[in-house]
């Protein structure tokens, strides 16, 4: 008997396979798919807690042979949206839309907008002119780089790497970028190109932090707290789920680190804030977190 099963075992999520044969482990993709399917909510929350959230959600959107409707309902709740609504095209620069039409067949495999402009694409907040595109899978740089040559007449490449590509297209700074470390998962789409789910961008947001905060990154942040309701001790667990290679403390430490942003300016904003508001909001999150410990 394999003891390292998420559930108490049951015919009733594995009619096929004697209990013996099961490895908590080995087969936890295909557990999670049972249990997607077929489990209690009991039996859900039980799966969540062994394998942990980005791992069960991974499964959710992206097993084959998972019925429909079951990726369909995790589609709706990872995106981080309530459900498919219209986004905030007006934070876009003047013919922006247009150039995204225009990416669409250019896109590398699994790319997905991400950065401010999809954070403000979803909450509003604020102007944004760069299109950051991410994905998990590597890609030829030099030859999208030529493919867009190609295609717009004054493209220019401003930085190219091994799996990373810098542009301006259209007087618009685009940018592709292989991503490793924080899970990419969909949730809208803006003219058929998927735009990250409002919980990666969170991930992509904290890890940026992390590194070196920019103002932008910390109204962003702040967007996203304000519109789903979360405070720093939120953002340290978001972190460890979405994003397991940062480390926490170092978080914790540059949620209050502010010397490099407020080197920058203010960015184009439509929500009425002011920046003490923001810093403040973190600032005294990062105390109470630590209030806690004690």
């Amino acid at each position: 008997m394999h003891m390292n099963l998420p559930v108490p075992y049951s015919t009733r999520l594995f009619w096929d396979v004697p209990e013996e044969a099961i490895d908590g482990e080995f087969h936890a993709d295909w557990i999670i798919a049972r249990v997607l399917e077929r489990g209690t909510a009991q039996e859900l929350a039980s799966c969540i807690r062994h394998y942990g959230w980005a791992r069960v959600t991974e499964v959710a959107l992206g097993k084959q042979g998972l019925a429909p409707h079951i990726q369909a309902f995790w589609q709706w709740y990872v995106g981080g949206t309530k459900g498919r609504g219209s986004m905030h095209t007006e934070i876009l620069p003047p013919g922006g839309q247009d150039l995204l039409k225009r990416l669409r067949p250019f896109l590398p495999a699994g790319a997905m907008l991400c950065g401010g402009t999809a954070v403000a694409l979803y909450l509003g907040h604020r102007r944004s002119e760069d299109f950051d595109f991410l994905t998990e899978q590597a890609f030829d740089a030099a030859s999208l780089a030529a493919r867009l040559q190609n295609e717009f007449d004054d493209a220019t490449v401003d930085d190219m790497a091994s799996n990373t590509l810098h542009m301006t297209l259209g007087g618009l700074k685009v940018s592709f970028i292989r991503q490793r470390g924080v899970r990419l998962v969909p949730g809208n789409e803006l003219n058929g190109i998927p735009v990250a789910g409002l919980d990666t961008l969170l991930a992509l947001k904290l890890n940026a932090v992390a590194g070196r905060g920019s103002r932008k990154d910390f109204i962003d942040l702040y967007a996203i707290c304000i519109h789903e309701g979360l405070g720093v001790s939120d953002l340290l667990q978001h972190a460890q789920q979405w994003a397991p290679g940062i480390n926490t403390g170092h978080l914790l430490r540059s949620l209050a680190y502010f010397e490099d942003a407020e080197r920058e300016p203010m960015p184009a904003m439509l929500a009425q804030w002011r920046w003490n508001e923001v810093r403040r909001f973190f600032e005294s999150g990062v105390r109470r977190t630590i209030d806690r410990m004690r």
